[in-house]
């Protein structure tokens, strides 16, 4: 009896656990993406700013 307590317990905490590490891998990749994106809209705001200085202004 008292093993099958402890075993619930561990499952438990394994699986509480590894959801945590789900959520996290998630966290991280939401995290890459929102880092690509800024890169990019920061190199097209770089290649607008060299086009309308090349372009003469009026």
């Amino acid at each position: 009896m008292e093993l099958l307590r402890k075993f619930r317990t561990e499952t438990k905490a394994t699986v509480s656990t590894r959801r945590y590490a789900d959520e996290l891998d998630k966290l991280r990749q939401v995290g890459r993406r929102s880092q690509a994106v800024a890169r990019h809209s920061a190199f097209d705001e770089s290649i607008l700013r060299r086009k309308l200085q090349q372009v003469p202004q009026q």
